[in-house]
Order: C-alpha cells, then sequence, then structure tokens
C-alpha cells in the first residue's frame, strides 16, 4: 500500500488490526475480513492473536524498558511457552542480523535500531498476518536489507504481510501486489511488475517515491568544496560525550566545519551516533569536552540552546498546541503563518489539532515551525520519515530556503533523494 502522506493507508491498517474503530472511534460501512474475522466485532486481544502490527511510530509500542523484553512480552501476551519464547527471540533475531540488540536499553536505541526491535517483537508471535506501517521508514541501508531478508523469509514461508510504505525501491523484487491510495480511494491496483514498470512521470502524478534503488545519491553534484563554502558558521573541536561514566563514548567528532549559508547532510548507520551529534551541537546534551564554536564565538550550552532550533526524530514529542497554527506561534513568536504552511501543503489546516493529521503531516508541521523560527543553527533529524515524494521536495526547497537566508542547516537523514535535492556538504559518521 503506498500514496501521498495522509491519503488513508494508516487508517486502512488501523480497520485491518482492529485499532479502528476499538481505539479511534469511527463510523464504518462495508465490510472487513481478516482470516474469517470481522476486526470491528473482535476484541483487540483476539485479532493481536491474528494479527501482529508494527506502527509508524515504534515508540508508542513499546511496553518494557529492555529490548529482549520486549521481544518476550509480545510472545507472553500471546500465552506462549517461556522455552518457545527464547527459540523465537533467537531465530528472529539471527533471520534480522540483529543478535547486538538484545538486552539493551530501549532508551538508549536509535530511531532506526527501535524499529528494528519492534519489527522482531512482532514476528515472535508467528502471526497470520503482518502489517508493517512504514517500516524502514527511519532504518539505514543494513536495516532495509535487515528488513527485505525478514519480509522475504515470511512470504516463503507462507505469511500475509501487508505492508504501507514511501520508500519503494527495496520492495521492487519483494512485493507481489501494489495498491495505490488517493484521498482515502483506490487509484490503482496492479501486479508488482506492472506498477515498477511505471515511468516517472506516471510516478510524480500519483506522488512516489522513485522506484529504483540506482536512482538518486547520496553525493549529489551540486555540492561545493570546502574552499568554496568560505567562512563563519559552525566549527567544534575536540568534542567527546557518552552517556554516563564507564561507557564508551557515544560520539567523538575531533573537528569538524558547517559552514554557513549551506545544507549539510549527516549521514551514517543506525547507531553511529547521528541523534546524538544533533543534540550535543544543539544545546539539548553537555558533552565532556571539546569546544563548540560559531563564527569564531566559543558557545556553552546555554548559548547553544538559546539560537538553535530541532526538528525531531519524533515529532510527537515536540507538538505543544492545539491547532496547527499555534505550533508556528509557538515556535516563532509571531503570527504569519499562511505562507509557511502553504509552502508545505498545509494551508487550509490552521485550525485543527496537530494529532489530528497524519504522521508525514505532523513531520511536515515541526519543519513548518523551524523555517517559522527565528534560531541561527535548525537541525532536522530524519525529517522526511513518512513522507511522500512531494513532501521529500518541499523539504528540500525549504532547507535550500534557509541556507540562503544564511542559517547553519544540518540535515541527519538516511534518505538518499533528500540528500541528492538539496546537499551542498555530506558528512559521513561511523560507528
Amino acid at each position: 500500500m503506498t500514496g501521498r502522506s495522509g491519503c488513508g493507508k494508516s487508517t486502512l491498517m488501523g480497520l485491518v488490526n482492529g485499532l479502528v474503530p476499538h481505539l479511534h472511534t469511527a463510523e464504518i460501512s462495508g465490510k472487513v475480513e481478516v482470516h474469517g474475522l470481522t476486526p470491528a466485532d473482535e476484541e483487540l486481544h483476539q485479532m493481536g492473536r491474528v494479527v501482529s502490527t508494527v506502527s509508524q511510530n515504534p515508540r508508542t509500542q513499546f511496553f518494557c524498558a529492555d529490548s529482549t523484553a520486549e521481544m518476550a512480552f509480545a510472545g507472553e501476551n500471546a500465552g506462549l511457552e517461556p522455552d518457545l519464547i527464547r527459540r523465537q527471540i533467537a531465530a528472529v533475531t539471527e533471520r534480522l542480523s540483529m543478535t547486538r540488540l538484545l538486552g539493551r536499553p530501549v532508551a538508549q536505541l536509535s530511531g532506526g535500531q527501535k524499529q528494528q526491535v519492534a519489527i522482531a517483537a512482532a514476528a515472535v508471535n508467528d502471526p497470520q498476518l503482518y502489517v508493517l506501517d512504514e517500516p524502514t521508514s527511519n532504518l539505514d541501508d543494513s536495516g532495509v536489507e535487515a528488513v527485505r531478508r525478514l519480509l522475504g523469509h515470511l512470504r516463503e514461508a507462507g505469511s500475509t504481510v501487508l505492508i504501507t510504505e514511501h520508500r519503494l525501491a527495496f520492495l521492487r523484487r519483494l512485493v507481489d501486489r501494489v495498491v495505490v491510495l488517493d484521498r482515502g480511494r483506490i487509484a490503482m491496483d496492479v501486479p508488482a511488475a506492472e506498477f515498477f514498470a511505471l515511468d516517472d512521470e506516471r510516478r510524480r502524478e500519483l506522488g512516489l517515491r522513485r522506484l529504483s534503488e540506482e536512482a538518486g545519491s547520496a553525493s549529489p553534484a551540486g555540492a561545493r568544496s570546502t574552499a568554496e563554502q568560505g567562512a563563519g558558521g559552525l566549527e567544534v573541536e575536540g568534542l567527546s560525550y557518552r552517556y554516563r561514566r564507564g561507557l564508551p563514548p557515544a560520539l567523538v567528532l575531533d573537528r569538524l566545519h558547517v559552514p554557513r549559508g549551506r545544507v549539510t547532510v549527516v549521514t551514517g548507520p543506525n547507531g553511529a551516533g547521528k541523534s546524538t551529534m544533533v543534540r550535543v551541537l544543539s544545546g539539548l546534551a553537555q558533552p565532556q569536552r571539546g569546544t563548540i564554536r560559531l563564527d569564531g564565538k566559543p558557545l556553552d550550552r546555554r548559548a547553544l540552546l538559546a539560537c538553535s532550533h530541532v526538528v525531531m526524530q519524533d515529532v510527537n514529542r515536540q507538538l505543544f498546541s492545539d491547532t496547527v497554527e499555534g505550533e508556528l506561534v509557538t515556535g516563532a513568536g509571531r503570527r504569519q503563518t499562511e505562507g509557511v504552511l502553504e509552502g508545505l501543503g498545509l494551508d487550509g489546516m490552521g485550525e485543527r489539532h496537530p494529532m489530528s493529521l497524519s504522521g508525514g503531516q505532523r513531520q511536515r508541521l515541526a519543519v513548518a515551525a523551524a523555517v517559522a523560527a527565528e534560531a541561527d543553527l535548525v537541525f532536522f533529524d530524519e525529517p522526511t520519515s513518512g513522507l511522500d515524494h512531494d513532501g521529500m521536495l518541499a523539504i528540500a526547497q525549504l532547507a535550500r530556503r534557509l541556507a540562503d537566508d544564511g542559517r547553519v542547516v544540518v540535515i541527519v537523514t538516511h534518505d538518499q533523494e533528500l540528500a541528492a535535492e538539496c546537499a551542498d556538504v555530506v558528512v559521513s559518521v561511523g560507528r
């Protein structure tokens, strides 16, 4: 299942697993049937024995502080014997190449690692139907490949798998059928071979991401060399950050220059410290050592906080107002919001509650608040997670606009399409 942000993909998933109408109240006409059951008529715990769901935001479905306990919880909830649960966890984590994530505190995992744990927990229960709502939205290339291997195994085992996705290229040789939704209706329902043969013009008309893994590049031709970047911007020297004493450093930056007036894209595998870098450079976390300067002037944590704006990986944690327009007033301290909302496809939604928006629309709202703010340093942590092609282009254009205004712009992303559209500088961070 694919389509533009807000087209109804997540709503359809909720109808299949029973969250609509049991958790999200709705009026339903027609019929939904899953392995002989009608989700609207069944208790949620009964549907949970048939359907395992991985939500768009895995943080919202965790019950345990430990990754292994989280996987075990799914089996315990289904009444599986302890020995079987242990065997299932071992088998699933081996297939997903994620044994290194066993026994880890969930709070210390990156967004992509949390998503892998959520998928593993869903597989432990061995359900008849898997419902995966954008399972790769926060994963790096190796994480996407691990998910692809797991989905291939489920397919070979005869499982029914229903996926909503914007990142389509990795599904090219995996899925059997593709359904495109548009404004709550089916716009296309075709075999996978026919879908992946669509030309670029038709793909863009449908608002879809690229269909080939060969297209796009994380090293855009328009990137400027260091010599062309000029003076000014953010400079980091001798920086080290660890979560607590006794642990190895989570982030080490010997030297880094992030120029003004340029879009700097930071890439790297899940767990490499990209999100930690954003927290430290924006003043949200205090490094144990190192110097951070802006235009040659040393800044302490308080000064960094005063001049920074961060669009978080989980935008639900930074939406506070009861209206869309109110979010921009909160972030900017001014009421000229219509142009910003229109630029991100949110025009006409100013009076809506932020939590009534789709995941992709909430992502764009958080970016709109960053554009409206007066911050000198603007950080985006996976800003295109859950966004369609049009949304990704809008983010790229707004990042360029911020850079052209002379701000320091840093984007942490796995999205090669986004990098190809707007990056002037690409920084690769390793574990």
